[in-house]
C-alpha cells in the first residue's frame, strides 16, 4: 500500500540520520502480491480461509502451529 511504503520511506530518512553509514534498500512486490497485507492473511486464516495462495507453506504451517497452541 501507499501508506506503507510512504512509513517506510520517511523511515529510511530517519535512518539516514542516525546511521548514514548504512544503506536502505526497498523491494517492490509483483502484482499479484501487491495488495496483500499480514493483516487480511491473518484475518483470512482466522475464518478458515485457505491463504496458501497468498503466502509461502511455512507461514501457513507457522499460523496452524500458533493456532493449535492457542487453548479454545
Amino acid at each position: 500500500q501507499v501508506s506503507d511504503f510512504d512509513a517506510e520511506f520517511r523511515m529510511a530518512f530517519a535512518n539516514r540520520k542516525l546511521a548514514p553509514e548504512l544503506e536502505t534498500v526497498f523491494f517492490m512486490t509483483a502484482e499479484e502480491h501487491a495488495l496483500i497485507s499480514s493483516s487480511m492473511v491473518r484475518d483470512a486464516h482466522r475464518w478458515d480461509g485457505d491463504v496458501s495462495k497468498f503466502v509461502p507453506p511455512p507461514v501457513v504451517e507457522a499460523l496452524t502451529r500458533k493456532d493449535s497452541a492457542v487453548p479454545s
